[in-house]
């Protein structure tokens, strides 16, 4: 495996998605509440915001897959986190002086931005995906409609991108 923390960080979005799709509308009101969530919610996707991740996507998977030790590192925190949350990926990723420029050299002021769009571009690129294919039939409540149109109108573009950053197996190349 190349890169664990990509695959333990999407798994537990995958996870997190799937079962926010088939939760009742009460329990999306309640998750909500959380100001993390809410935060990712509210985070909208322009054209400008996706330029800005595809540039610093690339830099820190080109940093992460060309450095063993960093992506032990970033393995080790993964594993060790009892949530995946924005706060401990914003902490994970500001250990590393690397990662933090890449990101702001693509244009964010922060890194929790970086990690706030990362959440918010791959749960609505999920969620948009499997209404798409007719896993679900309407989006959570956690969606956006104007993230939903977004990512629906440049679904190629956004689908390029995850799977960039999709970690892969030796036997996936």
């Amino acid at each position: 495996m190349r890169n664990l923390i990509g695959r333990a960080v999407l798994g537990a979005l995958m996870a997190a998605i799937v079962m926010g799709a088939v939760a009742p509308a009460k329990a999306y009101s309640q998750a909500a509440q959380s100001p993390e969530k809410k935060e990712i919610s509210d985070y909208k996707l322009t054209t400008d915001k996706l330029n800005k991740f595809e540039v610093a996507a690339k830099s820190y998977t080109k940093l992460a897959n060309g450095n063993p030790a960093l992506q032990a590192s970033l393995n080790k925190d993964a594993q060790a986190a009892e949530q995946n949350t924005v706060a401990n990926s914003v902490k994970s990723i500001e250990k590393h002086p690397e990662l933090v420029s890449a990101i702001k050299s693509a244009g964010f002021t922060t890194t929790r931005e970086y990690v706030v769009m990362t959440y918010a571009l791959i749960n609505t690129f999920s969620n948009v995906g499997m209404k798409r294919k007719g896993f679900i039939k309407q989006l959570p409540t956690s969606i956006s409609v104007e993230n939903a149109v977004f990512v629906d109108q440049n679904y190629d573009r956004v689908n390029g991108i995850v799977n960039m950053l999709t970690p892969k197996d030796e036997g996936d190349k």
